[in-house]
């Protein structure tokens, strides 16, 4: 018993000096004042029409620049938007459910490919991007895209500056092919000063 009252006491002189020493540190100079940000909390998702959904996101997002969209959506799919000033994700939908198309700016954490699946990197919109399908069968599995578009990301997304902007494209009931047609057809999203 009396060895464990003399190792406390060890302890609470050790204690005792870290915190005396750390009574020094206030004359090491400030660190310099930064002003910190905040997100912006996101919408409710919200089911729109395809055009209410880039008006929408092109009226919110002003946080990061360039904002895209996929022009070649599918006559007839509904959109649902998530979107705050930094970011958004809009998921458009055949009316049945079957075909679903993902894009998103922000940072994207998707499943690893199915063993029979494949990943790769490749050159998409001037930049380096991760290409993966899920599964090679069937041949209409899901598959995504990954990569930053040069530009400026909203600071609340803590993405390094080099990277750039973060999207993220998958599609759920397409066929390669259809897959980049969309990936092919992302264009600027007009904005509240345009």
């Amino acid at each position: 018993m009396r060895k464990l009252a003399r190792a406390g006491s060890g302890l609470a002189i050790a204690a005792t000096l870290i915190l005396s020493a750390c009574g020094q540190a206030r004359h090491i100079s400030p660190a310099p004042r930064t002003t910190p940000t905040t997100p912006t909390p996101a919408t409710m998702p919200r089911t729109l029409s395809v055009d209410e959904a880039a008006a929408l996101i092109g009226r919110t997002v002003t946080g990061s620049r360039p904002v895209l969209l996929p022009k070649a959506i599918p006559v007839g799919y509904i959109a649902q938007v998530t979107v705050s000033a930094d970011d958004f994700q809009v998921t458009y939908a055949s009316v049945d459910g079957s075909r679903r198309i993902l894009f998103e700016l922000g940072v994207a954490q998707p499943p690893p490919p199915q063993p029979d699946g494949t990943q790769s990197y490749q050159r998409f919109r001037g930049v380096t991007a991760l290409y993966q399908v899920d599964s090679q069968s069937p041949p209409t599995s899901r598959r995504f895209i990954d990569w930053g578009e040069p530009g400026m990301a909203s600071p609340n997304l803590q993405i390094k500056p080099e990277y750039g902007v973060p999207y993220f494209l998958s599609t759920q009931g397409f066929a390669e092919a259809e897959f980049w047609q969309i990936a092919n057809s992302l264009g600027p999203v007009a904005g509240p000063s345009s």
